[in-house]
């Protein structure tokens, strides 16, 4: 009775976890997305997507070694100061939208022109040298 119970709550949870479960990342429903800072003045930064940690003390001019598969539609990128907390010295935070399935992007962050903001941040499409 009890290895009854036990195979059924184990069958229960796995199709509880399966069907909770993201779904996969393909080519039909993500996107590479790198990150890319060309600001001198910002210094060393830190990268965040969708509230977590995803590149840490960035140097100026710098590019991630890999690309992010990331799934389509609207993600909150945000950069701040290397070695400060998510919301407590923001450099800036921007709500960027990842479209275009199986394409390759780079969000950069960058240093704003003359009188426009001090800093600009957007996402690029490039293709990739066959």
């Amino acid at each position: 009775m009890r290895r009854t119970i036990a195979i059924v709550f184990t069958a229960l949870v796995s199709n509880l976890l399966t069907a909770c479960a993201p779904p996969a990342l393909n080519a039909t429903n993500s996107a590479t997305v790198w990150l890319r800072t060309t600001s001198g003045p910002a210094q060393l930064v830190d990268m965040y997507v969708d509230g977590q940690l995803v590149a840490r003390s960035m140097f100026p001019y710098t590019t991630t070694f890999q690309g992010m598969p990331m799934t389509l539609g609207d993600h909150g990128f945000t950069v701040v100061p290397a070695g400060r907390a998510l919301g407590t010295a923001d450099l800036m935070s921007k709500t960027l939208n990842v479209s275009g399935a199986s394409r390759n992007l780079v969000m950069v962050f960058s240093d704003g022109k003359f009188d426009e903001d001090r800093f600009k941040m957007e996402l690029k499409s490039y293709r990739r040298d066959p």
